[in-house]
């Protein structure tokens, strides 16, 4: 990607054929899976002759000192009464603030009003497609859902122990599919990331020929893969550990599965890798044979001495671009069902199990087998850069968004 600089508000207004409404810029080196994937879109769409400009919240803990695409900050109110009646439920209601700011920046305004297209992403963006109507009657909406926050709510309500919790977030996956059905049906397109989320997207039968699936592209960065120099008896799991389901999944894998695996062989290790790991989970895996590094700038060492990646997912949504960027560089995988979801083949996962007992001899069956299970996993990386190719991608955009010609 190429690095832009803003300059001046009157170059911004003129020229943006494609607006993308999202909660982050994309910056020279992602550090999101979302963040990324908005970043993919903004390179797809140039490619076929566009011109996309991203509008997004002002980052909370600072500028980057690249970003990737053209984009406008919004200043918000972090202390306004609507943020913090949002804040604990602000992933399945309409991004209230985020609409507030933009009707006070006359440029945004009028990059909106001028757009041929207004591309929301996430559901808590798409729920202004209504308002986005009324201020430009004559653009095109396509929202893109990133996961489907329906699914998400009911598996953390059935994770949970405390029947009034449980009732809560039950309540909260009923609102966000009514949610999604309403403002899905302002939309033009209505993106999905697999076929599992086109069937789970909870819309109207009048709208069901609006959803599009688009296979998210292979994603290296600028970082190239290292060849293969596994350790011996070596787990790697890889994700931002402020999100619950990560969370849970390596507390998990933790309490549950190594214990279980030490009793057979004591010389497994394990490396997480992702930032703002809690200090309970810092404490938990006090092992010696377990290390937290935080978010690391440069990943690609990290797969290349892995045995195999765990993906001991359980609660969440969306494709596990965590387990897809395993099999990309061929690194074997053991997951949980849900650990695979949204991925095209789930037999590219080396084991799946689904509890502690399954997965502890998974991980002993990959770790004393090592040779067999990399056979696997170099095979399945062809074909999974086959499918996932970023000419496959630029081809759906150019099919959903078409060219520009002007």
């Amino acid at each position: 990607m190429v690095a832009f600089d803003s300059g001046k508000v009157e170059n911004q207004i003129r020229g943006h054929s494609v607006v993308i409404i999202s909660s982050q810029v994309p910056k020279m080196e992602p550090t999101s899976a979302g963040e990324r994937l908005v970043g993919e879109l903004c390179e797809a769409l140039s490619s076929h002759g566009h011109t996309p400009l991203v509008i997004a919240p002002h980052p909370r803990n600072g500028l980057a000192q690249q970003y990737a695409v053209a984009h406008r900050f919004l200043d918000m109110d972090k202390f306004s009464r609507i943020q913090k009646w949002r804040d604990p439920v602000g992933t399945w209601t309409p991004n209230l603030e985020f609409l507030l700011a933009v009707r006070n920046d006359p440029t945004a305004m009028k990059l909106l009003q001028s757009a041929e297209i207004i591309d929301m992403q996430w559901s808590v963006n798409i729920m202004l497609a209504p308002w986005l109507r009324r201020v430009n009657p004559s653009a095109r909406l396509i929202g893109t859902y990133h996961d489907i926050n329906e699914q998400r709510f009911k598996r953390r309500s059935a994770a949970e122990t405390s029947a009034k919790k449980a009732l809560v977030w039950s309540v909260q996956a009923e609102i966000s599919g009514c949610f999604d059905a309403v403002s899905a049906g302002y939309l033009d397109t209505a993106v999905v990331l697999s076929a599992k989320d086109a069937g789970l997207l909870k819309i109207r039968q009048t709208d069901v020929g609006k959803v599009e699936t688009i296979l998210p592209p292979v994603y290296l960065g600028n970082s190239v893969p290292l060849a293969r120099a596994a350790r011996s008896k070596h787990l790697l799991f890889v994700g931002t550990m402020y999100r619950w389901e990560n969370h849970q999944a390596v507390q998990w894998l933790i309490e549950k599965v190594l214990p279980l695996v030490w009793q057979k062989d004591p010389e497994v290790t394990l490396k997480v890798v992702g930032e703002s790991p809690s200090t309970d989970l810092l404490r938990l895996g006090q092992d010696s044979r377990i290390e937290f590094t935080g978010f690391l700038q440069e990943i690609e060492p990290a797969y290349a001495e892995a045995t195999a990646v765990v993906a001991p997912i359980q609660l969440g949504s969306g494709v596990k671009f965590k387990t897809l960027d395993a099999i990309l560089r061929a690194v074997p995988v053991i997951a949980t069902v849900t650990g695979v979801e949204g991925i095209a083949q789930v037999s590219w996962a080396s084991k799946i199990a689904h509890n502690p007992q399954e997965f502890a001899r998974a991980i002993l069956d990959v770790v004393g087998n090592p040779a067999t299970y990399q056979a696997k996993a170099d095979e399945v990386c062809l074909e999974a850069k086959r499918i996932y190719s970023q000419q496959s991608y630029r081809a759906r955009i150019g099919k959903i968004y078409g060219k520009n010609h002007s």
